[in-house]
């Protein structure tokens, strides 16, 4: 299991989850648990900030991850993504049904998205190559890659027209073939990019390698019709849009539809009853004594009946407040189906947010957080508030294996964005002026105030457990970093805490 966080934007971080799916199988079950320990200083408490808003504040994606293949045997391979093209306009031109055009679509799309990282991975490589001959060389591997792609790509075109009838199977194949060859293009830009950045010098040997590529696909983009075209001097709105749009079309393929429900509602609608059902027994039991005593109509019963009524509503919803607490927590917020192309159930997500006091934190989260000098004073001595929000995916491999035609997907992305806008806004202005000496007396200057918000991530899941700590610093302008921190040992942890103490 691995995991990355970073920033995202100024107000947003992102955590990039990755969780093994072992082909051999039936079902598998990761969990993971965020603890964000926030500081007084930002305001944040159960009275403000409620499951709707982290819910609000949270945006999540699980994706499967697109295979790699090296770019040399996209083509050659006999197991790669073009032979799975290639099977799937056989099927079609043997079978011209909705589900031939429909697994089509689904192939197109594959290799668009293996293409897409080979891609990607070859110009994050050559960055690295600093000597300009192997530079030249790596470029003449990508254009000899390049057109092999293109052309067996483009090739396919005559033999799935007999698909006419279905509209899709053409539109997805020219989708694809816009955004593989704008694809193409911006590769190539980046390879001359690294070049620049690796020699300030023009290299005429790696220019003449790229420029070809670059004036072909633009030819052939406007030769075919397709509006995805850079002006020197325009905007480029449409051109951007368009490139975002195809790219999205391509992904949906390995993104994972899902269908959310309330999680729990039966337990907490039963509970709400009984709650409900109590406060009646006792307002109905207030009215029978006074009845037995003064009578069936008389003054006392009547006010009786009134005072029944007012503690009779007040039971009830003082029951549902402690139900709701004590069921926070245990039973789930939400619950999401995942569901694969074929709308094929492959797992299931459910997530949980609350509030915890720090005799309830796990230990080992606690030893993660471990305290410096600095935030033993911040979140012991003055007091932290502390959110968990817990994640537990349940996924069937041999499902996923099954749709995907063995395509060798080993992993799924859980993909979270987190905006710190509700946790940053009750903050103060980060300026601070800061008074210094000077050679002639003294200088005012302006200093920046920093909230630290710290956040432990608990994974678990198929033989695997582990806790680790992050640093996100921030202000009303939003975030500034991400620190990894390192745990220390148990021992100098309580070293830390002694002599803090003294």
């Amino acid at each position: 299991m691995e995991e990355t966080v970073r920033i995202r934007d100024r107000f947003q971080l992102d955590l990039e989850l990755g969780y093994p799916i072992p082909p051999d199988l039936p079902r598998v079950e990761y969990e993971l648990e965020a603890y964000f320990f926030l500081p007084p200083t930002l305001g944040i408490n159960r009275d403000n900030y409620g499951k709707a808003n982290f819910y609000d504040d949270l945006d999540a994606h699980l994706r499967l991850r697109t295979p790699f293949v090296p770019l040399d045997d996209i083509v050659p391979s006999d197991s790669g993504p073009l032979s799975r093209l290639n099977a799937s306009v056989i099927r079609l031109s043997e079978h011209t049904s909705p589900d031939a055009a429909e697994r089509f679509v689904i192939q197109v799309k594959l290799f668009c998205c293996v293409v897409r990282k080979s891609l990607r991975k070859f110009v994050e490589r050559s960055a690295a190559i600093r000597d300009p001959e192997e530079r030249a060389r790596n470029c003449k591997r990508y254009e000899v890659s390049v057109s092999c792609i293109r052309r067996a790509y483009r090739d396919l075109e005559p033999r799935i027209r007999g698909a006419a009838m279905f509209p899709q199977v053409i539109n997805t194949f020219r989708f694809g073939d816009e955004f593989l060859s704008l694809l193409f293009e911006e590769c190539a830009y980046r390879l001359l990019e690294n070049s620049a950045i690796a020699d300030p010098k023009r290299n005429p040997h790696v220019e003449r390698h790229l420029f070809p590529i670059i004036r072909e696909e633009i030819d052939y983009r406007r030769h075919r019709g397709f509006p995805s075209i850079a002006n020197e001097t325009g905007e480029n709105e449409s051109l951007l849009y368009r490139r975002s749009v195809l790219k999205r079309y391509v992904s949906s393929v390995l993104q994972l539809d899902t269908q959310t429900k309330p999680g729990g509602k039966f337990v907490q609608e039963t509970l709400f009853g009984l709650a409900a059902g109590l406060s009646m027994l006792f307002a109905t039991a207030i009215l029978f004594v006074y009845q037995w005593i003064y009578g069936a109509l008389s003054l006392p019963v009547f006010f009786a009946l009134i005072v029944s009524y007012i503690f009779k509503d007040r039971i009830k919803e003082l029951l549902r407040m402690y139900f709701s607490r004590k069921l926070s927590g245990v039973l789930s917020d939400h619950r999401t189906r995942l569901y694969g192309t074929l709308d094929e159930v492959l797992g299931d997500c459910e997530e949980t947010f609350d509030f915890l006091s720090e005799s309830k934190i796990p230990k080992d989260v606690m030893n993660t957080r471990d305290r410096d000098h600095m935030t033993e004073i911040e979140g012991a001595w003055i007091g932290e508030t502390v959110l968990r929000y817990r994640r537990k995916i349940h996924l069937h491999p041999e499902r996923i294996n099954r749709l995907y035609e063995n395509l060798d997907i080993s992993e799924l992305d859980d993909v979270l964005r987190f905006n710190v806008t509700d946790l940053v806004k009750r903050t103060g202005t980060p300026e601070k002026p800061i008074f210094v000496l000077a050679q002639d007396g003294y200088r005012k200057i302006v200093g920046e105030r920093v909230h630290h918000l710290n956040l432990v991530l608990r994974r678990s899941g198929f033989g695997d457990s582990k806790c680790e700590r992050f640093r996100v610093v921030l202000n009303q302008k939003g975030i500034k970093r991400i620190d990894t921190v390192a745990a220390a040992s148990p021992e100098i942890a309580a070293a830390d805490r002694k002599a803090a103490a003294v």
